[in-house]
């Protein structure tokens, strides 16, 4: 007798909490629709309907990948973010929910200065060039894409060691018609950029080598280590990318760092070393954490090749 789509999402419930999977019911939803070929929202209407031997097969080969904790967004191919859908592939990070804040922090500095005032930033008055934005280390192009959709007005560079993973984001980028106003750029963190930005925003690795293989297995195992490896403290990247930027960064300008809450009082000191004059405050997250460091700069150094600049061929 051939199991109802009811039953065969109960086995597939068992299967997944068997292997420790923590959201195991609802991921069963996901997986059971996707063999399918159905939304999540159609699939209780088909209730009591005969699951298709034909694609018995199909929903095998998914709950065996999630069961040795493949991510579900890889299974999938997809990951939302930011009210957006996001392609993703085992070459990217995948977006996690925290990095929102970055993302909400971000436009509300770009909002701030692309605001008309009667002096305007440093007595320009009000800015006839569009707003400048590096998202270093892209990934998905999570963070540049939601930039460019929430600020039609802005220009973004987005920078990545990877052509594999740049290729991700440029889909992204054109699924969701933002690609006329996105320059991806191969490279080590900011060197790839042709001028100085308004706003510098980063998701670099910032996890501690040693405590990587200590994470659940859907990273450990799974997700890009160059996007997870920080070095010995997490900071190394985040230390390259400061000394970089004071070449990069336009008067007046902004950093935004996403860190780990114990890495912000580091962070903060060694960012105000390269910018004595800054601001620095720190963004809790949804879940209370301090999750973003803001480095905002009065002054920079100026010129695109500062001294503080480090060469690519030794980053």
């Amino acid at each position: 007798m051939t199991a109802t789509v009811r039953q065969t999402l109960a086995h597939s419930q068992e299967a997944l909490v068997r292997a420790g999977v923590g959201e195991a019911f609802l991921e069963a939803d996901l997986l059971v629709a996707e063999a399918l070929g159905i939304h999540r929202t159609a699939l209780y209407a088909a209730w009591e309907d005969p699951f298709p031997r034909n694609l018995q097969p199909r929903l095998q080969r998914l709950l065996h990948r999630r069961a040795a904790r493949e991510p579900l967004a890889y299974i999938l191919g997809q990951r939302e973010f930011y009210g957006l859908g996001f392609k993703v592939g085992r070459s990217v990070l995948i977006p996690r929910p925290e990095t929102e804040t970055l993302v909400g922090e971000a436009l509300q500095i770009a909002k701030r200065l692309s605001s008309p005032s009667p002096k305007g930033r440093g007595g320009q008055g009000e800015r006839l060039s569009p707003l400048l934005i590096a998202d270093v280390g892209t990934g998905s192009g999570a963070i540049a894409v939601s930039l460019a959709k929430n600020l039609p007005n802005a220009f973004l560079y987005a920078t990545d060691t990877s052509l594999r993973t740049l290729a991700i984001a440029k889909s992204n980028a054109k699924t969701h018609a933002v690609e006329e106003r996105l320059d991806f750029r191969v490279g080590s963190l900011l060197s790839p950029l042709p001028e100085p930005v308004d706003i510098i925003a980063a998701n670099l690795p910032y996890l501690p080598t040693s405590r990587i293989s200590a994470l659940e297995p859907e990273v450990s195992r799974y997700e890009p280590r160059r996007a997870l490896d920080g070095g010995p403290d997490g900071l190394g990247l985040v230390r390259r990318l400061l000394r970089q930027s004071p070449g990069y960064l336009k008067v007046g300008g902004a950093i935004l760092l996403e860190l780990d809450p114990e890495q912000m009082e580091a962070a903060e000191a060694f960012a105000l070393g390269v910018y004595p004059q800054a601001k620095a405050r720190r963004v809790k997250d949804l879940a209370g954490m301090e999750r973003v460091l803001v480095i905002e700069c009065a002054e920079t150094f100026g010129g695109l090749h500062s001294p503080l600049d480090t060469p690519i061929a030794s980053l």
